[in-house]
């Protein structure tokens, strides 16, 4: 107690070093809790994790097996998702129309979140806002010369490309998704064939391939489990296929939607349909193939002159010119002599 009194005495009287001491002491350990509160979870969440079939069972990492496969939605708990949880309600554009076009091309990209076009816009005003702070705080720093002007035109720059790098980057994941899907359609068409003459069913096919696809091509199985969950929701056939064209986005699933949307309506034979638009797709890939084959040779030209021929053209003048200097070097030296 004693102890107590004399420390608290010590602080009180004005000592600056245990002053500073205690503080720093205290900033730690509560930047220490604030770390774990934001990635500690609750014990029941943890159970509700570990459960097989709940909702709050997330999709599996690449890294596992096809077995540990799920298409069940979870929330995005990570600590950017936290960030920007407090901002997204007031960055989500009014324009339904607007957040329908964001909000397919954000399902295009894998995200299914419905919080995913809040924290889409979230991380654009960010982005806009952050890098410019950022850059005129540390500008001083690293330029200390630097002119006023030169730093807020290029903290507007910054500013320019924080609100469209989202928008690039987003780009450029859905066209990486889509050459996935591209590459793995063609193995996909072929299963759903063989299941159909199998004697299966269109909705059962459609939950074999899935299962099947998932083994060696994950993104594309994961796509046709969503389209027997959504059938098992009670969607009927024609709109759960029309979600796959439209949640793949290329023009292979389109045309296959189509064909078995038509097929069905008309009553003719799916299996037929199928082998006919498989035979289809071979020839569309081996003419894919033949033109950036073709294609080739004009790609070629520009490394080939930009950088194989002046050295080639130096190899082959370079023999000639130094017989030159040695010819003409006497010569001009007795004439100055």
């Amino acid at each position: 107690m004693d102890a107590l009194n004399s420390f608290i005495q010590s602080i009180t009287s004005g000592d600056s070093d245990l002053l500073v001491i205690v503080v720093i002491f205290g900033a730690v350990i509560v930047a220490v809790f604030g770390v774990a509160f934001l990635f500690m979870k609750a014990p029941a969440q943890r159970r509700l994790e570990r459960r097989p079939g709940t909702v709050a069972a997330a999709v599996q990492s690449t890294a596992g097996g096809a077995d540990d496969l799920s298409v069940r939605y979870a929330d995005d708990r990570s600590m950017i998702a936290r960030i920007l949880k407090p901002v997204q309600k007031y960055v989500e554009p009014k324009d339904e129309t607007k957040r329908s076009t964001v909000r397919r091309q954000l399902i295009q990209a894998g995200y299914m979140s419905p919080a995913a076009v809040g924290r889409y816009f979230g991380a654009r005003i960010l982005l806009a806002a952050g890098l410019p702070l950022l850059f005129i705080v540390f500008a001083p720093l690293v330029a200390g010369d630097m002119e006023v002007e030169k730093i807020l035109l290029i903290g507007l720059g910054l500013g320019f490309i924080g609100l469209y790098l989202p928008r690039i980057w987003l780009s450029q994941r859905i066209s990486k998704r889509q050459q996935v899907f591209r590459e793995g359609f063609p193995d996909a068409l072929d299963m759903l064939l063989v299941c159909v003459e199998a004697g299966l069913g269109l909705n059962a096919a459609l939950h074999r391939v899935g299962e099947e696809m998932g083994k060696a091509h994950r993104n594309l199985g994961m796509q046709f489990q969503l389209v027997g969950l959504e059938l098992q929701a009670g969607k009927t056939r024609e709109q759960a296929l029309r979600n796959l064209a439209e949640r793949m986005g290329i023009d292979e699933v389109k045309s296959l939607v189509t064909l078995l949307i038509q097929s069905e309506a008309l009553g003719t034979s799916i299996g037929q349909a199928l082998k006919v638009h498989a035979a289809d797709m071979r020839i569309r890939r081996m003419l894919r193939a033949e033109e950036k084959a073709h294609l080739l040779p004009v790609k070629m030209a520009f490394p080939l002159i930009g950088f194989i021929l002046p050295c080639l053209v130096l190899v082959v003048l370079t023999p000639a010119i130094i017989k030159v200097f040695r010819v003409l070097l006497p010569t001009l030296s007795g004439t100055g002599g």
